[in-house]
């Protein structure tokens, strides 16, 4: 759209919300819905939209079976999203009550990369259905993915109270707590949380009791001796102590331990379950991940020590801590990838795990097993070009740099950035001048401003009134771009 289309319809919006401050939902409604079709990604129109719709008096309900509606679940289930989301704004303008409508708009925009704008869609259904359990787990995973993790968190709690058989939403929880905890202290995201994607549900042998019963097999601990009313999690360390195989006593205490910041108070208590509950599935995966969560804290804390008292000792026990995350990690995602074999996200991160501890041919083969996933395919091209530079193999590497900047996603912007860097750096090193100013002038125009790569550009274009290319000194030093530790 150009500058007068995006002028045009910031007027309309102008008038838009006037006609609301008037107490005219029904025409603003109407308006703001030219301006959705206009953006369908400006959350702003969207929210504006939906709020006077909300207020506007409710129109006649239509038939489900109608035609505009067959035709709209035809478009959603060929995926043809940019067509779902301009049929369906005239219908949601017309039944603004109809929540499988909202959702469908919801699930569009967020195929379309317009994440706000699926959560204003989400947010009116969930108003309108608040205890419809598909509806929050759809917003639950897409707050994840917006990082909102506090208003995830919340939601996930309301999926396992309106749904307690649902099977992902005590690890969903688990997993948020730990990732807020880490924002919290001022630790980086996983290099898998980029995806944000929910932990696969994990069949629950038995449903879920409900909490006033979950303690033991037949009857809460007995409280009648307690001179003061116990807190939550002193009732279920007494329940983990009294009932040791009820994994999901373990499954309840380890996020309130998490939200307090006792991580290595959760990693014991779940190191003992695991042993106790004879290897439950969501007990031995929460205390993966918060074991993970504990060495990356012990290495953040060897670092920041190394470097405030550089020594021989403290470079030590920093060398030390990065051998024991490496060797923690490479055994958490090897037994993940042999529980789940058919999920190469986890063939990749395992692959990253040994490419980090430099056991490179053992990284080649499960990257490489990682390129059949479509999400997974850029990051992994990305990381065997990186190995297969170490190991020399340059040809190799830019055929793999080149796939990685072929296939990155939308949210993988920075894998495809970082693989035309290093292709231009390869490409001027073999004297392939040419191409090297064709990977420049790509990723200059995604990021005018990458590390050095204007200058680097302006020092291989020829010089004014010449043809030829200038000489390169060719002793710019390439090497993996990505950190060892």
């Amino acid at each position: 759209m150009d500058d007068s289309g995006a002028r045009a319809i910031r007027t309309r919006f102008e008038q838009a919300n006037r006609l609301v401050a008037a107490g005219q939902f029904s025409e603003a409604a109407a308006i703001f819905a030219e301006c959705v079709s206009g953006e369908p990604a400006n959350s702003d129109f969207v929210d504006s939209w939906l709020l006077a719709l909300s207020r506007a008096p409710v129109p006649q309900p239509l038939d489900v079976r109608s035609a505009p509606f067959a035709a709209l679940a035809s478009l959603a289930t060929n995926e043809e999203w940019d067509q779902v989301l301009q049929r369906g704004i005239p219908l949601l303008n017309e039944f603004p009550r109809r929540v499988p409508l909202l959702q469908t708009m919801a699930t569009a925009s967020a195929s379309l990369g317009y994440f706000e704008a699926a959560d204003c869609y989400l947010e009116a259904a969930i108003a309108l259905a608040p205890d419809q359990a598909d509806l929050l787990r759809q917003r639950a995973k897409l707050l994840a993915q917006l990082r909102r993790y506090d208003e995830a968190l919340t939601t996930w709690m309301a999926v396992e109270r309106v749904s307690p058989e649902d099977a992902g939403a005590a690890g969903a929880i688990a997993s948020l707590a730990i990732e807020r905890s880490r924002r919290r202290n001022g630790l980086k995201r996983r290099s898998e949380d980029y995806r944000a994607a929910e932990p696969k549900p994990r069949v629950r042998p038995d449903q879920i009791q409900p909490a006033a019963r979950v303690f033991g097999s037949l009857a809460m601990p007995t409280t009648t001796n307690a001179p003061v009313p116990r807190t939550l999690i002193q009732e279920l360390e007494l329940a983990v102590r009294e009932f040791p195989s009820h994994a999901q006593n373990y499954l309840q205490l380890a996020p309130l331990y998490l939200e307090r910041n006792r991580e290595q108070d959760a990693e014991r208590m779940l190191n003992r379950g695991r042993a106790a509950t004879d290897n439950d599935p969501r007990v031995v995966a929460l205390w993966e991940d918060v074991a993970m969560k504990v060495s990356e804290e012990r290495v953040a804390l060897a670092r920041q020590d190394a470097n405030e008292h550089p020594s021989e000792a403290t470079q030590n026990a920093l060398a030390q801590a990065l051998r024991e995350r490496d060797r923690l990690e490479i055994a958490v995602f090897t037994s993940r990838s042999q529980r789940e074999p058919e999920k190469l996200a986890l063939q990749y991160e395992l692959g990253v795990r040994l490419k980090r501890a430099s056991k490179l041919r053992d990284a080649i083969k499960y990257l490489t097993a990682a390129l059949g996933d479509a999400v997974e395919r850029a990051p992994a091209a990305f990381e065997l070009g990186e190995c297969l530079l170490q190991q020399g193999e340059v040809a190799q590497a830019m055929h793999f740099y080149r796939q990685a900047a072929d296939t990155a996603l939308a949210e993988q912007a920075h894998f495809r950035k970082q693989a035309l860097y290093q292709l231009s750096l390869l490409a001027t090193r073999m004297k392939l001048l040419k191409a090297a100013v064709r990977y420049l002038k790509e990723l200059l125009r995604i990021d005018p401003r990458y590390r050095d790569a204007a200058a680097m550009l302006q020092s291989i274009l020829p010089a004014p009134g010449t043809n030829a290319m200038p000489p390169t000194s060719g002793d710019r030093r390439v090497t993996s771009s990505t950190p060892t530790a």
